[in-house]
């Protein structure tokens, strides 16, 4: 379909017939495109498998015929999301189905030499589970893959989903009350998205939006219906304009954004910023923000005498200081200086806060 500007509607321009005369029609799914600028389509229940059941399937766009290849996967049974591409391979999401796909094409829409990789339960997904319905890819190289009632983490995703036999994905623990508890356990994971600090964030359906440290040790931000403009808990699709930080979340009930605090973040500075500033005890108990920073900075914050009151290693971007000392105590009223430095000390960047108490 075309949309068409003058009459505010679309108009139709052509259909590819994928073959529709199995048991179940062949749908396609989502579209995503390789280094050569190949366009691949995921399709759901494609073809007649065992006991009358269908395959996910992968369709090429060939230019020269006008029309996709495509080629069924081993997945029986298979439903499929949108493929995610990243560093040669379309990282597959398998809804209906307890498993994970990673489908390397070759560069080319020529479906005869390519490879599939699949994982499965015995990689480590909930034995309960129904499938997986979101993935991605932070900047350390791991996928984060959202199932139907939980959470898993493939590290170093590569090189170990090529060696399925062996690939083990892992729930992420952190510690409740002094007990250790899986991160969403039970819970569908409907999207994620990784900033340009490498945080995450995660759709719930029915939970709202988290946003975690790049660990997911930590939230950050919880976002629901009732607390800030979402217009639903169950958030379909997320995505970060990495450039300004701007995140748009996309429901069936209307899109908003938010404009985050992580923006463009590289191994140097960027444009540091602190707010709010100054700090007035009556207007605002939060935390002081501190955004433009580099993926690691070492913090060290002084007073007017030159006393280190506060120090830590921020990673991500930016960092949240409590007005807290090092001994757990509020600061006193004062002019507080910043001081930082990158990973390796090759730029440093320095901010003043002030603090009435």
């Amino acid at each position: 379909m075309k949309y068409n500007s003058g009459s505010k509607d679309f108009t139709f321009t052509k259909n590819y017939d994928l073959g529709t005369n199995d048991v179940y029609a062949r749908r396609p799914v989502g579209f995503a495109f390789d280094d050569s600028n190949n366009m691949f389509v995921t399709i759901a229940f494609s073809g007649q498998g065992a006991a009358l059941g269908t395959f996910t399937a992968v369709g090429g766009y060939d230019r020269a015929t006008d029309n996709f290849l495509v080629r069924n996967s081993a997945l029986d049974l298979g439903a499929a999301q949108k493929p995610l591409y990243h560093e040669g391979l379309f990282w597959i999401p398998t809804p209906r189905t307890n498993s994970f796909i990673g489908y390397d094409a070759k560069g080319t829409v020529n479906m005869s030499d390519d490879t599939e990789y699949i994982l499965n339960q015995s990689n480590g997904f909930a034995s309960n589970s129904n499938g997986t319905v979101s993935v991605a890819i932070d900047k350390s190289g791991d996928a984060w893959i959202g199932s139907d009632i939980g959470l898993r983490v493939l590290p170093n995703a590569v090189s170990a989903i090529k060696t399925p036999s062996t690939a083990t994905v892992e729930p992420i623990i952190i510690e409740q009350n002094g007990l250790g508890e899986e991160l969403f356990r039970d819970s569908q994971i409907l999207q994620i998205e990784v900033d340009a600090g490498d945080h995450k964030w995660v759709s719930v359906d029915g939970g709202g939006v988290f946003y975690l440290s790049p660990d997911g040790q930590q939230t950050i931000k919880h976002f629901t219906k009732e607390n800030s403009p979402l217009p639903t808990n169950s958030i379909t699709d997320i995505k970060v304009d990495r450039k300004t930080g701007r995140v748009y979340f996309v429901s069936y009930d209307g899109i908003v954004s938010y404009q985050g605090d992580v923006a463009d973040v590289t191994s140097d500075f960027g444009n540091v910023v602190v707010y709010p500033n100054p700090v007035v005890y009556t207007q605002f108990k939060g935390k002081v923000t501190i955004k433009g920073l580099a993926e690691v900075t070492n913090i060290r914050i002084a007073d007017a005498a030159g006393n280190v009151v506060h120090s830590a290693v921020a990673r991500g971007g930016y960092y949240e200081w409590d007005l807290n000392n090092q001994r757990g105590v509020r600061v006193a009223s004062g002019v507080y200086f910043v001081l930082m430095t990158n990973e390796d000390g090759s730029d440093k960047a320095t901010a003043k806060i002030a603090v009435v108490n």
